[in-house]
């Protein structure tokens, strides 16, 4: 905020609605000239200030308004066009005629998701005098035209609705999709399950086309569904499940691309689960892990309980287990140690082992060996 439109906003034009200023008018619209989005303002004086808006009518007057719901708001941008209205203010408890303004969220002017500008609608301004000087914003070519101190102007399209949606998009490429399915052919999620089966689809995207946007999850760049009974077809990095079946005890889930009922699908480049204390994976069936590459686990202790464990693809053979075969070699080590044979003359074939019977001990353990629990290929 600069010049002399620095001076139009006195300290009246804050709090109250004060003299005549907008005599009566509950409500009315305005092009916002400035707005206060960080500490830096000079006009910041507490975190109650962000959000406030500087702007001026259709009849060149000046006040300030705050958002009508701070806890729900698209902040506008300047030159936007908002509805301001007039209402109790905080120091009504104290004095019934006390009043402020608030203004609700702009106007869509252009019909535009990213901005909807009106630059100097509310200007009616001699070209002799001064416009730099009475407004603080040099007069220049649309395409010099300042929104804010970085925001860009871009076109962002628009999320093809469907019948009785619900729909929220940002000015960035933020979409929330409140709907259902639809009757079949209009969008990839509504081949299976029934008309009005609701779904919630999130997604984060640029898209700088011209054409309305429909949701993609191979291509958007991050998505979050949640199904009632839809299908989403949804390409799978990895569809190895050679795990499953091993023994009979797991059957395989229904490929993703094939499965329409209750689901949560998320798809990104990357997902990143991060707990401060615990994760807690827990599913009836089975729960499923698979990459092309590798699956690579880091911890001080690793620990796993279960009836069977199967490692490898042909996992049949039992696995050892290591204190059993110490204990076993030991003996055997001990037992060749003491082995003595008695030959009756030279070159004559030797006798039994006098310690044969510590031999025939150490294999009735080798069956101990086996582990009952673990198989290998």
């Amino acid at each position: 905020m600069t010049g002399a439109l620095k001076n139009l906003f006195k300290k009246d034009v804050f709090n109250q609605v004060t003299g005549d200023r907008f005599k009566d008018e509950l409500s009315f619209y305005a092009e916002i000239v400035d707005i206060v989005m960080s500490d830096k303002h000079p006009y910041y004086s507490n975190q109650s200030d962000l959000g406030r808006i500087f702007f001026r009518t259709f009849d060149n007057k000046f006040a300030s308004a705050i958002p009508v719901n701070p806890w729900n708001i698209r902040y506008p941008v300047i030159h936007e066009i908002v509805e301001i209205i007039t209402a109790a203010s905080y120091s009504a408890g104290t004095n019934k005629s006390s009043k402020t303004y608030y203004y609700r969220e702009p106007l869509g002017t252009w019909n535009n998701v990213c901005y909807n500008p009106m630059p100097y609608s509310t200007q009616y301004i001699d070209e002799e005098k001064n416009y730099s000087e009475f407004t603080g914003v040099t007069k220049t070519s649309a395409d010099e035209i300042k929104f804010g101190e970085y925001f860009v102007e871009d076109f962002t399209p628009r999320l093809l609705p469907y019948e009785g949606d619900q729909i929220l998009q940002s000015r960035f490429g933020t979409h929330i999709r409140l709907g259902s399915t639809t009757a079949k052919g209009l969008n990839k999620w509504s081949e299976k399950g029934n008309i009005g089966d609701p779904i919630l689809y999130v997604t984060v995207t640029k898209n700088n086309t011209d054409e309305v946007f429909k949701e993609d999850i191979d291509k958007d760049s991050s998505s979050l569904v949640m199904c009632e009974s839809q299908l989403i077809p949804i390409k799978l990095y990895s569809k190895l499940q050679r795990s499953y079946n091993k023994d009979g005890s797991s059957d395989k889930p229904i490929a993703v691309e094939k499965f329409n009922g209750k689901q949560i699908i998320w798809c990104s480049d990357r997902l990143v689960l991060n707990a401060r204390q615990n994760i807690i994976l827990s599913a009836k069936n089975s729960i499923q892990l698979t990459s092309e590459e590798s699956l690579n686990f880091d911890s001080k202790n690793i620990l796993m309980t279960a009836e069977k464990v199967y490692m490898g693809t042909k996992a049949n053979k039992h696995a050892a287990i290591g204190e059993e075969v110490k204990d076993i070699l030991s003996d055997l080590l001990d037992a060749l140690a003491q082995l003595t044979v008695t030959c009756s003359t030279p070159s004559s074939p030797s006798s039994i082992p006098i310690n044969s019977l510590s031999f025939i001990k150490i294999k009735t353990k080798l069956q101990k060996l086996l582990s009952n629990n673990i198989f290998i290929d």
